[in-house]
């Protein structure tokens, strides 16, 4: 492909993300990779990743970990200070490699030699884009790794854009629930907070930020079951939960935690739970069964 419309793609994708691994197969192919792949680590939102085809799902699961942020690899090239595109291997000493687990996970699925970046951007995210060969191709050529930094200005731009927009995703996503009067805001399954709405933000009485981004209900029995319900998600178990929250002379509320799976998960820019708060309205007709279910 042309080089101009190559890079014209690349800044298409930091507004469309699913246009990425047709972007990231194309630096795959003139780099004389088997795969491309994009990672974006931030401390206020979910890892964001986006591979190739020919990288299954489980494998783009993986690389949303945390552990995958601290590859042995990763971790040596932060220390050397390297800028740009460098082979992984010549990093690593043969104590490295024995430890790296992230190495012996793309080993396992016939992976070998790859060129890796890692962009700082100047914001709380980290941007990593990694190539890599099958394991009977050998270590990228020299001339290769220059095709990849030719690039680097542009991938950089385009992430920088890209991660800055999931979090303005989130945010006018929990505002439009405003809208329709409902108290909310969208966090990480790490329990990091990535956006509230106003009326989420009125209920300081009830709500306080703790250390990392993080949330607690004042009542400790509430924050006990929002402990538990964060816990889960983490785990993947999908459950919804509803917590009640006992108020002086006011209104007693809920709070329900509810996972984002698939689309909605998108809708939120990548959050993986939804705080939600409802009045519990006490009237003098007793709730149907229906209601209370």
């Amino acid at each position: 492909m042309e080089r101009g419309g190559l890079i014209e793609r690349i800044y298409e994708a930091a507004f469309i993300s699913e246009m990425w691994p047709d972007v990231l197969r194309s630096l795959a192919e003139i780099s004389g990779s088997a795969i491309g792949s994009l990672l974006v680590f931030s401390t206020r939102a979910p890892p964001f990743a986006r591979s190739t085809a020919a990288f299954d799902q489980e494998a783009v699961r993986a690389m949303s970990s945390p552990g995958w942020m601290i590859s042995a690899a990763d971790r040596a090239a932060a220390y050397a200070g390297h800028r740009g595109f460098y082979v992984t291997s010549d990093l690593l000493t043969d104590a490295m490699r024995a430890r790296d687990a992230i190495g012996a996970f793309m080993k396992q699925r016939d992976f070998g030699e790859q060129a890796s970046a890692r962009i700082e951007l100047p914001t709380s995210e980290s941007a990593v884009f990694t190539f890599d060969r099958r394991l009977a191709d050998g270590r990228h050529a020299p001339g290769q790794i220059d095709i990849l930094n030719s690039f680097m200005p542009d991938l950089s731009r385009a992430t920088l854009v890209a991660a800055r927009l999931g979090v303005a995703k989130a945010q006018s996503t929990v505002a439009a629930l405003q809208l329709i009067g409902l108290p909310a805001a969208v966090m990480t399954r790490y329990g990091v907070v990535l956006a509230t709405n106003r009326g989420f933000d009125a209920l300081a009485d009830l709500f306080v930020a703790v250390a990392d981004g993080g949330l607690a209900i004042l009542d400790a029995a509430a924050n006990r079951l929002l402990k538990s319900a964060v816990e889960h998600a983490g785990l993947g178990d999908g459950v919804v939960s509803s917590i009640p929250i006992r108020r002086e002379e006011r209104t007693p509320l809920v709070v329900h935690v509810a996972p984002l799976k698939r689309g909605a998960r998108d809708i939120f820019g990548g959050a993986d739970l939804l705080l939600a708060v409802t009045e519990v309205a006490v009237g003098g007709a007793t709730p149907s069964a229906a209601i209370l279910t």
